[in-house]
Order: C-alpha cells, then sequence, then structure tokens
C-alpha cells in the first residue's frame, strides 16, 4: 500500500536535517549535497546522460569522503556544444525532467549563465539557478 505524504518536501527536509545531527554536518551542506544528487539523478534519466561527464571536487568525493572538503557545485564537462543558449536549453530541460518525488524542485526560471575560464583554450559554462525544499530557495 502506497501511502502519499501530505508534505513530502517536508518529510525530506526533516530526513536531511536528522541525517545532519547523525554525521555532525552542517544541515545546509546535507541538503546541497541532496540536491547535487538529486540533480545528477534527472540528468542519469535524461536524453543527455551520454552527454556530460562528472569531474571535479564531487566526483573526487566518491572516493575519499572523510578527509574530501565540502563543495558548493557540480563541475561537468560536456560533449555538446557549450554555447549559452545550448547550455540553458539543456539546464532547462534537465531541471524539468520528471522524476519520482523527491522533495525538490528545480527553478530555471530564474537560471543565470555566464562564461568561465575565459582566458583558456575551451571556455566554460557557470550556471546557478534556485532549489526549493520545504519552502527554502537556495542558490544552487
Amino acid at each position: 500500500m502506497n501511502i502519499e505524504k501530505k508534505n513530502f518536501p517536508e518529510s525530506v527536509y526533516t530526513k536531511l536535517k536528522n541525517i545532519a545531527l547523525t554525521k555532525n554536518r552542517p544541515t545546509q551542506e546535507v541538503l546541497r549535497y541532496y540536491a547535487m544528487e538529486r540533480f545528477l539523478y534527472r540528468l542519469s534519466t535524461s536524453k543527455h546522460k551520454d552527454s556530460f561527464f562528472l569531474k571535479g571536487g564531487l566526483m573526487l568525493m566518491v572516493w575519499d569522503p572523510a578527509t574530501h572538503r565540502a563543495t558548493v557545485d557540480i563541475d561537468l564537462l560536456t560533449k555538446a556544444n557549450n554555447s549559452i543558449e545550448n547550455v540553458s536549453r539543456i539546464l532547462r530541460e534537465i531541471c524539468a525532467h520528471p522524476v519520482p518525488q523527491d522533495g525538490i524542485e528545480f527553478n530555471s526560471t530564474d537560471l543565470i549563465l555566464t562564461e568561465s575560464q575565459i582566458e583558456t583554450e575551451y571556455t566554460g559554462q557557470s550556471a546557478s539557478f534556485y532549489k526549493g525544499t520545504n519552502d527554502i530557495d537556495e542558490k544552487f
């Protein structure tokens, strides 16, 4: 029997707060990692899953989570055209990609993309948008 919770995001938020207490970690850090995990899940189940590769601090955390410093972003490498227009379209599609209820809603209407690493051979895009958990918005 599948029981629908009245306020699923609040339930998720409470569980994440409890995990933070148990692991003696800041609640915001646990919320951020959960949001990153849920974004990567959406990416992994989208049509864009084979176009991106995880790199950077979040990937390194897999090998040594105990000594790895907290990271605040997701670093991805793409095979796709990395123009601002194309990356914006792809990120909006990933944010809107339907997944089983997880208490996270990515708000891509406030998506901001800026060019990064301009002085290097391969320029990149830096993206930020908001995600909400239990009516708490946090820049992601």
